[in-house]
């Protein structure tokens, strides 16, 4: 499993906050790999099916392991909190409940969670990085809506959205490569919102190949070749 850490936003990631991101990326990781090195131990003759196949809800799985290990078991899963924003009246808030509360050396973060899929094209095609961009907006908008002026034990939003980058395989697959991946996150994201900072796990030995039935368009080969996780990092508004 190897890393590669970019931050796109104005300067650079320092001190604690940095250190979460970091901590929360390495344990993620870890715990996706565990999941893996136990399936292929236990089932060595059935096809490896990803935890990430299942969506946001499973992934959250691995988000809150890791949390719980950065943060000393200080993590909660669903607070109730009240959201502010459109939907709500300009004099009201609406009654909702966050992904995580969690606290690091005093720090104290709301944390909103989603999944999307990069996919990487044959050919020459661009990176398909539309759902990155929709499901992290959503991400960030979520998680603004917690953040109000002296809310109890909460200074931060976190906007984490989990990308497992995957290829469909045929006749004219193309090579994968790191670096055109990144540069085009690296671009991508800064014209599109801002965010902070995205890392690429890249899988080891170097990609995980399944080949699954789709009860109405029958086989499919795909190629996964590592998870982006994309973080944006928001202050609370002080009184």
């Amino acid at each position: 499993m190897t890393w590669n850490r970019a931050s796109v936003g104005p300067g650079k990631l320092s001190g604690d906050i940095a250190t979460v991101l970091d901590r929360v990326e390495e344990q993620f990781a870890n715990a996706l790999g565990r999941f893996r090195s136990r399936w292929e131990k236990r089932w060595p003759k059935e096809d490896y099916e990803p935890a990430f196949w299942y969506r946001e809800q499973q992934t959250k799985t691995y988000v809150t392991f890791a949390l719980d290990r950065v943060c000393s078991g200080l993590v909660m899963q669903e607070p109730p909190v009240e959201r502010t924003g459109k939907s709500a009246k300009a004099s009201a808030s609406s009654a909702g409940r966050a992904d995580y509360w969690a606290d690091f050396r005093d720090l104290h973060f709301h944390i909103e969670v989603k999944q999307a899929w990069v996919r990487y094209h044959e050919n020459d095609k661009p990176l398909g990085l539309g759902d990155l961009f929709r499901k992290h907006r959503a991400a960030v908008k979520q998680v603004k809506s917690t953040l109000k002026p002296n809310v109890w034990k909460v200074n931060y939003g976190l906007a984490l959205t989990v990308a497992p980058v995957w290829q469909k395989i045929g006749d004219n697959a193309a090579t994968f490569a790191d670096d055109n991946l990144i540069k085009t996150l690296r671009n991508g994201v800064k014209k599109k919102y801002r965010v902070r900072r995205f890392a690429w796990w890249r899988f080891s030995p170097g990609y995980i190949e399944c080949k699954w039935k789709d009860p109405k368009k029958g086989p499919k080969h795909e190629r996964y070749h590592g998870i982006v996780l994309c973080w944006s990092v928001i202050r609370a508004p002080k009184s």
